[in-house]
């Protein structure tokens, strides 16, 4: 059973709508700071063995599991953002299947608010935020980057073409985001 979303300004009942832009509240299941070395095949098989794929090794790619999305964040980090509905117990999982090697994999808790933006918009609403050139020839389907959209850090990642962006952002910022989206569809409006 799917968990309810917890009140943020990022629940759909408070996401405000617009022409061209679609905003949904995402609930992340668990999310996992994944550390380890690419490069060893003992560490991407116990990744792909607990969570449904291998860590991408290209840098700011992202590739899909089972129940969720594993970001390339650093050369030797990664997220796994897991699904509400996702499968759960990935933490316990993960640390099984890496045994002893030297890694680490630490739950970041419920401390992150998720939002996707799809449609024509959004791609012009988050070049409005962020220093990031999220172009369609820079930033396309499977990647994603650490990045700041106006004055929050966030992980956005693009899920297709359409495009659909997911972004992964503080709860406590959750409030400033939503505002802020407010008021650049408001000026691209106007």
């Amino acid at each position: 059973m799917t968990e309810p979303l917890a009140r943020t300004p990022l629940t759909d009942d408070a996401l405000p709508a617009f022409t061209g832009m679609r905003l949904e509240a995402v609930a992340p299941g668990e999310i996992l700071n994944v550390r380890g070395n690419g490069g060893d095949p003992a560490f991407t098989e116990a990744v792909a063995s607990a969570l449904g794929c291998p860590p991408p090794v290209t840098p700011n790619t992202w590739a899909p599991g089972e129940g969720l999305h594993l970001l390339w964040v650093g050369p030797d980090e990664w997220l796994a953002v897991v699904d509400a509905e996702g499968p759960s117990g990935r933490l316990a999982a993960l640390r099984n299947a890496l045994g002893t090697q030297h890694a680490a994999v630490t739950a970041l808790g419920a401390g992150y608010a998720a939002v996707q933006m799809a449609g024509e918009r959004a791609r012009d609403a988050l070049s409005r935020g962020t220093p990031l050139d999220i172009h369609p020839r820079e930033f396309g389907p499977g990647q994603c980057a650490q990045t700041r959209l106006a004055h929050a850090s966030v992980v956005l990642w693009q899920l297709d073409a359409a495009p659909t962006f997911r972004l992964l952002i503080r709860r406590s910022m959750s409030g400033y985001l939503r505002d802020w989206l407010h008021a650049v569809m408001r000026r691209m409006d106007g």
